[in-house]
């Protein structure tokens, strides 16, 4: 099935005495169920505002970001960067059910110590109560360091 469409289903019945058989299809109840296929996640990144490389290095005052696609509308819990609650903001996708994500902080002085990588973990759910799916730092391909 496709992701967000209704369930369909059609039946006929027929009885011995042979009167007009009744057919019924999702079109004859008064509600439709959604179809909420398993949580993706696309394009995990996280990156940094650092003019030197966005990629590797942050420094005070300048703003981490982990950003993503899911396949639907979804929400977050647990959301932390360096053990610390971070803002959040979901973003619709043109002609798509697809969602896109940022999770945001501003590194402060005194935030870390120096020297150290970011870390971050969120969850992602959705109201169909699919699998959650967990995304730490270890499911990105770079490491963010605090100088």
């Amino acid at each position: 099935m496709v992701d967000l469409s209704n369930v369909t289903f059609e039946f006929t019945t027929h009885d011995i005495a042979e009167n007009t058989p009744v057919k019924k299809t999702e079109q004859d109840v008064n509600n439709q169920i959604q179809y909420f296929a398993p949580l993706e996640i696309t394009d995990l990144k996280l990156e940094s505002s650092n003019d030197a490389n966005k990629n590797i290095y942050v420094k005070n005052e300048e703003i981490v970001t982990i950003s993503f696609k899911t396949n639907h509308d979804t929400q977050l819990s647990s959301v932390k960067i360096n053990g610390k609650t971070a803002e959040t903001a979901k973003f619709n996708i043109s002609d798509s059910d697809k969602k896109e994500w940022n999770i945001t902080t501003t590194i402060k002085d005194g935030d870390m110590p120096d020297l150290t990588d970011i870390t971050f973990g969120f969850t992602v759910n959705d109201i169909a109560e699919n699998t959650p799916l967990n995304r730490t730092q270890n499911d990105v391909q770079n490491v963010i360091k605090y100088y």
